[in-house]
């Protein structure tokens, strides 16, 4: 076996349609019904990832393939894996034009992904492109460099960057109840992104409705995010601040 490639085992796609075709019900209601569970099972398989995770998944594998009709290599896929050379070939371009770790991982999850809806065993699992990419982190991997995080004295230089005017006589035009309302908006978005502390995804889902005045202070719910893709929801709790800072409950008030 010694400098000798494994083969790669091939398994099947379920396909439900074609399985009916052979074990079709005496009833047409019965045949009707489990051809309406067939188009349940479609919709959930299209539902197993997050439409950002299919977009880079297509992403890749576009890169991918593009890679081999670039210089005529086979892409294999539907009816057989790709070779595992083509994949080592694919990555080792990757390495020489310095592209991230983390995109390199995107590529390699968007070819194994490919693979495993068409049923094929993937390549990417193969020893031997587990090594070559830990050759290419060892070779072009870089420590990731995150932001400083905003501190307190930051989040107050910013906030004074947004003075909130008094608030306007309610018989005032409507431009001054605007721009009174649109600074204390301002304001309370800094504020609530600051303590609550939620990805910035999450903070751009939130709506009115999720949204609790308590006692104690301001309840968010979170619906459906990156960390929660089954939908479970998760609340979280930011107590009311001093009233210099506490603008997201004078907002929610108006």
């Amino acid at each position: 076996m010694h400098g000798q490639l494994i083969p790669l085992a091939h398994d099947a796609v379920p396909n439900v349609a074609s399985y009916l075709r052979g074990h079709r019900p005496a009833d047409s209601g019965s045949a009707a019904y489990l051809a309406a569970l067939a188009a349940d099972i479609a919709a959930y398989l299209s539902a197993a990832h997050a439409p950002a995770t299919s977009a880079k998944y297509a992403h890749g594998w576009a890169e991918f393939t593009g890679f081999c009709e670039r210089f005529g290599l086979e892409v294999g896929v539907p009816d057989q894996p790709a070779a595992v050379e083509v994949v080592a070939l694919y990555l080792a371009e990757l390495g020489q034009a310095g592209i991230a770790m983390s995109t390199v991982d995107q590529r390699i999850a968007a070819i194994r992904h490919a693979h495993t809806d068409a049923g094929l065993t993937t390549p990417t699992d193969h020893p031997w492109i587990r090594r070559v990419r830990r050759g290419l982190r060892r070779t072009h991997g870089v420590h990731a460099t995150g932001k400083d995080a905003v501190s307190i004295p930051l989040l107050i230089a910013m906030i004074r960057t947004r003075p909130v005017p008094p608030p306007p006589h309610p018989a005032a035009r409507a431009a001054a109840r605007r721009a009174y309302l649109i600074a204390l908006r301002d304001r309370c978005l800094l504020l609530l992104g600051f303590f609550a502390g939620v990805r910035r995804e999450e903070f751009a889902g939130i709506r009115v409705d999720d949204l609790e005045l308590l006692e104690p202070g301001l309840r968010i719910t979170l619906g459906r995010t990156k960390t929660d893709q089954e939908g479970v929801g998760r609340a979280i709790d930011v107590p009311y601040a001093p009233a210099e800072l506490d603008q997201p409950a004078a907002y929610a008030s108006t």
